[in-house]
């Protein structure tokens, strides 16, 4: 005799045994299954996940993954998180909640264990986090500069104004966007250095734009660079000639219009 599957109860059976003549005899006896407290089983077991790091949590309902066959209550709980620097995991309700941290890549591997009447199963599924692409950002905004009219060059250090969560801080390319007042200020950028060149004899303001770039994404910083005015002294715009007169001249006018001037 072999009882159904998963079932419990009485019944009565007759056995009866008959010779070569015909005549028989019956005998009837009961045959009483005890019902066992079965473990809950995974029904619906999680698949493996792929998730970019911009996600910033992913919920998995749990209502269909276990099932109990005596339908006793299942509580589910995170038995395992092999990777919690890289993924956090709550169980709210009936629903699995994966936080992701962020700008990290990796892999956790999980095991969600289901208890009913302190019998369990577990399910085990793996998370692969991948880097989502993101722009570069800026680490170090650039202070404005301010100096006076004839000043030396500035040259400004780049190393660390952008920041990449993809990439080498060092890979990203700097560039001059733009530069609203080249008549006072030229804008040169090598080796991550930027130098500001002041032209001569000229005040006034100028907006710097900044672009990092890196991985075909972009941010920019902007600056502003105020030159201000000094008060020069006259200069000589054209020098008087020599001059040569005869002892018996009475005068000579010479005219200074033009001999100085004051920028």
């Amino acid at each position: 005799m072999t009882p159904a599957s998963n079932q419990s109860g009485s019944s009565n059976i007759t056995i009866t045994a008959t010779d070569e003549g015909g005549l028989s005899t019956s005998e009837v006896f009961t045959l009483t299954i005890d019902p066992v407290d079965d473990a809950p089983v995974v029904a619906q077991a999680i698949d493996d996940i792929t998730l970019e790091s911009s996600a910033a949590e992913y919920i998995i309902p749990l209502t269909h993954v276990f099932n109990d066959i005596e339908n006793d209550s299942i509580i589910s709980s995170v038995y395992n998180n092999s990777n919690v620097a890289l993924v956090i995991a709550t169980i709210s309700g009936n629903d699995l909640i994966l936080s992701l941290q962020p700008d990290m890549a990796g892999n956790a591997e999980f095991t969600i264990r289901a208890t009913a009447n302190e019998k369990s199963v577990d399910d085990v599924f793996s998370v692969n986090v991948t880097l989502t692409d993101v722009a570069p950002e800026v680490l170090t905004p650039i202070d404005d500069i301010v100096v006076f009219e004839d000043a030396p060059s500035t040259i400004i250090d780049l190393t660390t104004v952008f920041t990449d969560a993809n990439d080498d801080d060092l890979s990203i390319v700097k560039s001059i966007a733009y530069n609203t007042n080249e008549s006072i200020v030229s804008t040169t950028i090598t080796n991550n250095q930027l130098t500001l060149s002041y032209h001569p004899d000229t005040s006034g303001t100028a907006t710097i734009v900044i672009r990092g770039t890196s991985q075909d994404q972009s941010v920019e910083e902007t600056f502003t660079v105020i030159v201000t005015p000094v008060d020069d002294p006259p200069v000589i715009a054209n020098a008087i000639s020599d001059v040569a007169l005869d002892i018996q001249a009475e005068s000579l006018t010479i005219d200074l219009t033009n001999v100085f001037a004051d920028n």
